[in-house]
């Protein structure tokens, strides 16, 4: 309901990166997919963007692309076929959606340059491609260096980024989005727990009442 824009009677809670409690569940893999499925949480399977899909492979996309243009392209395809694979693959496992993490669109990484140029419309095509599903998470990593003005538009139910490590409050990315929000801001329409703490633990240290 939250995530179409409407009210529940209390406001959802996420956990991650230790998914234990909450209204959504958060799986890594195929195992933990088939296990989780009828619950009475959403299960979403969780996956990197091509971008930190290369960074786990211990490949930087940038340092490919600067030194062949054409080989940083195929492996770019690389990484967006696997993620497009996966993601079908939990889609047709009985996925409710993706906990899609989304990394370099921030300085520390790229610059706006080449995230705009390389990854934001790739970004942006995996995402659509998965748009009929129940509910799609983006989660944009970074602090303030995050460009969150580029990312704020993809495509999904709920647009999601750390307002624990960056000065990004709800009131200002409301102003670059419509739609649902997920953050630790006690006013965001879901509230992330992006801590280790219990849901209840969490609620009580931000002052929240969900």
């Amino acid at each position: 309901i939250v995530s179409r824009g409407g009210e529940a009677d209390q406001r959802p809670v996420v956990c991650w990166p230790k998914s234990v409690g909450g209204d959504a569940l958060i799986v890594e893999n195929l195992i933990d997919l088939q296990e989780s499925v009828g619950s009475d949480q959403a299960v979403l399977f969780k996956t990197e963007n091509p971008f930190g899909k290369a960074l786990l492979a211990g490949i930087n996309l940038n340092d490919a692309h600067e030194q062949s243009p054409e080989q940083g392209t195929l492996l770019l395809s690389k990484f967006v076929d696997e993620i497009v694979n996966e993601a079908q693959t939990a889609m047709d496992a009985g996925a409710d959606g993706l906990f899609y993490v989304l990394q370099g669109a921030q300085g520390s990484f790229c610059t706006p340059m080449q995230y705009g140029g390389h990854y934001l419309e790739t970004d942006r095509e995996i995402l659509a491609q998965f748009s009929e599903a129940n509910i799609n998470v983006v989660f944009a990593c970074g602090n303030d260096d995050l460009y969150i003005d580029f990312v704020s538009d993809l495509p999904a139910h709920i647009f999601a980024w750390d307002s624990e490590a960056s000065t990004f409050d709800n009131t200002y990315v409301r102003t670059l989005r419509k739609g649902a929000l997920a953050s630790s801001d006690p006013l965001s329409d879901v509230l992330l727990n992006t801590g280790v703490v219990s849901v209840a633990d969490f609620l009580k240290k931000e002052k929240i009442y969900a």
